[in-house]
């Protein structure tokens, strides 16, 4: 009887263990994915439009294009 409650128990030690671990994953992944996506705001914001991407917003009253 001992011994099916230390397994039962192991088992659950080890449930928790690796969904520690699978979360633990998941957030190291969301992190560089987040530190990835920041160096690539930080270089577009230092190219800005000068390479001839006008693609991005733009100021619609202060436009050149009249109706």
């Amino acid at each position: 009887m001992l011994g099916s409650g230390s397994r039962r128990t192991a088992r659950q030690r080890r449930r928790l263990r690796s969904a520690r671990a699978e979360a633990s994953d998941r957030v190291a992944r969301l992190e560089d994915e987040k530190r990835d996506l920041e160096r690539k705001l930080e270089r577009e914001h230092t190219n800005g439009p000068a390479h001839g991407d006008h693609s991005g917003d733009r100021l619609v009253a202060g436009s050149d294009e009249r109706r």
